[in-house]
């Protein structure tokens, strides 16, 4: 399966780096199924990339993932998904010549190594000896890639920026192993932070007024079922990328133990009912009062989103530590947890900055009507673009 960040090849033998070069040609205008697998909800997208920054979807359709077969980004019952996969990709048509997954998984390593510039050959000798340095694992385990982030200048050096991501290689198997199951021509594995990243980047190139702003420093944050991805960009350039094993899963679980829902129900409640613009005071008088049920599930929410912007906050302290003062000025969000009534509003209240949920790009053009907003499928749709 081949790369880019983490877009991973089958390997075999020796421990290698390898260098990502563009493959986009090769895919461009091409009919394809991009697949994101998520533990509670898996998404497939069918269309293709016109230009190398512009993307077609023809047809978005999700479905629940089949219980207990995903868990943190690994898949647990082959089978069951196999089937599920083949069975939706039947029933909606969803034919391509080639299929992309994208995934994540808190065993995945990143690291960005800095370089003096130098010729193509001595800065992969150097890649390789550095990466051996800052990977704390045993690398015969892993798949490792690495890809040019952007050139910089330090103290009059010229100085090359490098991503390396270190992925299990027996994490990489089991999604390979999965698309043979289901009979569809594997071509890419994608990390979703790299989707997420080349999808802001492609918005970015396309129009004089993008959505993701060309100058300052902006997150762009996942909030998906078992993990939150914060992808931080910075004039128009990728910074870096951190997981935090923490989602909507904490939301379902503490619904449950105070008010025994159902799954059914809790899908129902967050989609429909839980709105976190209302305010009205919480009496312990009238526990048995709709009113008031509905404040104590929005307050389970709005706990959670709490522990969120703490870890949000961390991560831009970090972030203004190594850029010299500089600070997040907008949060913009994805994921299913993020689609809850007023979300945006209340993170932006704790957060004490704008927040906006991604819902149309200008660097995607939906032709499926079916699709209301591009929210839930930005990761499958970032991997369409090949950089």
């Amino acid at each position: 399966m081949k790369n880019a960040k983490g877009d991973l090849q089958k390997q075999h033998g020796q421990h290698q780096i390898r260098s990502h070069k563009s493959d986009s040609k090769k895919y461009q205008g091409k009919i394809l199924l991009s697949i994101d697998i998520g533990q509670h909800t898996t998404k497939l997208v069918l269309g293709r990339a016109v230009k190398p920054t512009v993307i077609e979807v023809k047809r978005a359709v999700s479905f629940r993932t089949p219980r207990s077969s995903v868990g943190n980004g690994r898949i647990l019952d082959l089978n069951g998904l196999s089937q599920k996969i083949s069975s939706v990709i039947r029933e909606q048509k969803l034919q391509a010549a080639h299929v992309f997954c994208t995934m994540e998984n808190a065993e995945i390593i990143t690291r960005e190594i800095v370089l003096p510039t130098a010729n193509e050959t001595e800065m992969k000798n150097m890649l390789q000896f550095e990466v051996q340095q800052y990977m704390p694992v045993d690398l015969e385990n892993y798949i490792i890639q690495s890809k040019i982030l952007d050139s910089v200048e330090d103290n009059g050096t010229k100085k090359t920026r490098f991503l390396a991501t270190a992925v299990p290689k027996d994490l990489a198997q089991s999604y390979y192993d999965l698309m043979q199951k289901v009979n569809l021509k594997a071509a890419v594995l994608d990390i979703q932070s790299n989707s997420t990243s080349k999808l802001a980047l492609a918005e970015i190139a396309v129009s004089a007024s993008p959505l993701v702003p060309k100058d300052g420093a902006v997150a762009i944050v996942d909030f998906g079922y078992s993990h939150i991805n914060i992808v931080l960009i910075e004039d128009g350039k990728y910074q870096f990328n951190r997981y935090i094993g923490q989602g909507a899963a904490n939301i379902d679980r503490s619904l449950i133990s105070v008010f025994e829902y159902s799954e059914e129900e809790i899908e129902r409640k967050k989609a429909e009912d839980i709105d976190l613009s209302i305010s009205l005071p919480l009496s312990e008088a009238s526990s048995q009062d709709p009113d008031q049920a509905s404040l104590r599930e929005a307050n389970i929410v709005k706990d959670a989103i709490d522990n969120w912007s703490d870890e949000l906050e961390r991560v831009f302290k970090y972030y203004t530590s190594r850029s010299k003062g500089k600070t997040v000025q907008k949060i913009f969000v994805h994921g299913g947890a993020s689609q809850v009534k007023g979300f945006s509003g209340y993170l932006s209240k704790v957060a004490g900055m704008p927040v906006e949920q991604v819902q149309r790009l200008k660097c995607v053009q939906v032709q499926d009507n079916a699709v209301k907003n591009i929210t839930p499928y930005l990761n499958a749709i970032g991997a369409f673009i090949r950089r």
